[in-house]
């Protein structure tokens, strides 16, 4: 049996982060939107708040994009905050 040890992460504070990231590099969220491609804001603010995680790719585009990691992207919970409500388990099966 794997000993993998599940990454648990708040959606909240990578929005926290996403939003940071972008006001320290005087980016709005209209010109987020362009490099994106979206026709509309609405994944960028929803990113923003929590209600979701950008994709793989995205958060990939967004590390590029702010000149930073994935990881200074994604904030991650510890074992003492799993019961958040803002909790996405991310699982791996063999």
């Amino acid at each position: 049996m794997l000993d993998v040890k599940i990454p648990i992460f708040d959606a909240v504070g990578t929005g926290e982060n996403i939003t940071k990231l972008r006001k320290q590099k005087h980016l709005s969220v209209r010109e987020i939107q362009e490099v994106f491609g979206f026709e509309t804001p609405q994944a960028i603010y929803k990113w923003q708040r929590g209600a979701t995680l950008p994709s793989i790719e995205n958060l990939l585009a967004l590390s590029r994009l702010f000149n930073t990691t994935i990881e200074d992207i994604i904030q991650e919970l510890g074992e003492e905050d799993k019961s958040s409500p803002s909790v996405i388990l991310w699982t791996y099966t063999a």
